[in-house]
């Protein structure tokens, strides 16, 4: 009989082959699989919030470009700007520029 407590009396002698095999994590594995998740998760979160910054920037800067174009295309046509605010039929103020250009 052998001295090891972590042989048991059925492997004893027997090839690595024909060893029992267990199939699933060990508690150890899953939490280091589950540890290198979480820091890789960890490292990309920055860079998703940087893209995600960048892209508003680039549809606002889109935006801007419109309206400048649209100025300028009103501007060849009528010989000047367009105006700031218009008149109603009741001659209320409707003031034309009450938009956000760019996402918030």
């Amino acid at each position: 009989m052998s001295t090891n407590p972590y042989e048991s009396s059925e492997t004893v002698g027997q090839p690595l082959a024909e060893l029992p095999r267990r199939s699933g994590l060990r508690p150890v594995e899953a939490l280091t699989v589950i540890a290198a998740i979480g820091i890789l998760t960890a490292m990309l979160l920055p860079a998703v919030r940087t893209t995600r910054e960048r892209a508003r920037r680039v549809h606002c800067i889109g935006n801007l470009k419109q309206i400048t174009l649209a100025l300028l295309n009103y501007e060849s046509d009528y010989h000047g700007l367009p105006p700031a605010y218009t008149v109603n039929g009741k001659g209320q103020r409707f003031i034309v520029g009450e938009h956000s250009f760019c996402p918030t």
